[in-house]
């Protein structure tokens, strides 16, 4: 009776050193990702509103870089820096006649700070932030514009993100987003479709 029960007891213990050895080797969001991390991502960035329409902006690209720092196991303070591309369009309205910009481009560069929360503890890890700071505007405009069209500005702005974090080892996780953002003083709005990778510090 005694050697069926040790026999019992050993294949029991080799059972549960086989399951933690196959816990140890899963990245589970909780032991791996919620550390400090520094991101890249970068993707297609679609405007709206009155300087979209004045200076006829279409489809842009751009990238960030973004520094996480974890004040809890749950929340997030975020700093985002980034650049993105606009061209302008050829049917830019003036006074008169609607102008070709088409030649000239326009850069906007946000500087945002922020405070995030993250949910899950699985590999597969949604995430919401909200940002505020500022964006400077460069705009390449030609002669033919009006003189109190933006250039080099810097302007306040607000934004909004919503993503999904996978973490594929210890210390990268690929991540995806859709941010809202809105320039104010002149109204700029645009949603990003945001693509990147992030490694744990």
């Amino acid at each position: 009776m005694k050697r069926p029960l040790l026999v019992l007891f050993l294949v029991l213990l080799v059972i549960g050193a086989v399951n933690a050895a196959a816990q140890d080797d899963t990245y589970t969001y909780r032991s791996a990702a919620r550390k400090d991390r520094i991101s890249l991502d970068g993707g297609l960035i679609f405007p709206f509103g009155d300087i979209s329409k004045g200076l006829d902006l279409g489809t842009a690209w751009g990238v960030n870089f973004n520094f996480w720092k974890f004040i809890s196991d749950r929340s997030i303070a975020v700093v985002t820096v980034g650049n993105s591309w606009y061209q302008l369009g050829s049917e830019a309205p003036t006074d008169s006649t609607p102008v070709d910009l088409s030649e000239y481009s326009m850069n906007a560069t946000p500087l945002l700070g922020g405070i995030g929360w993250v949910f899950g503890d699985d590999v597969l890890h949604p995430y919401v932030i909200v940002h505020g700071g500022a964006t400077f505007i460069t705009v390449n405009i030609g002669k033919n514009r009006p003189s109190e069209e933006i250039n080099n500005e810097a302007y306040f702005t607000l934004a909004g993100t919503a993503g999904l974090g996978y973490s594929i080892s210890e210390r990268w996780t690929a991540m995806g987003s859709l941010r809202y953002s809105k320039m104010f003083g002149e109204d700029l709005q645009s949603i990003s479709l945001l693509f990147g990778i992030s490694f744990r510090l």
